[in-house]
């Protein structure tokens, strides 16, 4: 439940669209080529567009294995251009770095405030 004056961190999902408003969602998701960061949420997930059962587990082991460079409740999902993939490197993650910008910039800010870190 949110209460006046706590400040949260927002995404835009959907544009507005004629008198409707935008939506907005709490769980931000950054995509990057390979991999989608989620710095909000704690999960490990990898795209339905993935269906081989041998490639999923692959994969959600690599970024298991590659997660711990990141704070507990980050969320790391695959996209199929990570199938040739045979190791995360934590550092060179842009989606992940992004994420740390923007959280450090969200936590600084005097808030309201809109904040895109690039």
């Amino acid at each position: 439940m949110l209460k006046a004056g706590q400040d949260i961190v927002i995404q835009i999902a959907k544009e507005p669209l004629g008198k409707k408003g935008a939506r907005i969602t709490s769980h931000v998701a950054l995509p990057g080529r390979f991999l989608v960061y989620m710095p909000t949420i704690d999960h490990i997930g990898v795209s339905r567009k993935i269906p081989a059962a041998d490639n999923r587990s692959r994969l959600r082991r690599l970024v298991g294995e590659a997660r711990g460079a990141y704070p507990e409740a980050s969320s790391f999902e695959p996209r199929p251009a990570a199938l040739p993939t045979k190791k995360f490197a934590p550092t060179s993650n842009s989606s992940a770095r992004l994420g740390t910008k923007s959280r450090s910039a969200a936590n600084s800010a005097s808030h309201p405030r809109f904040s895109i870190a690039i």
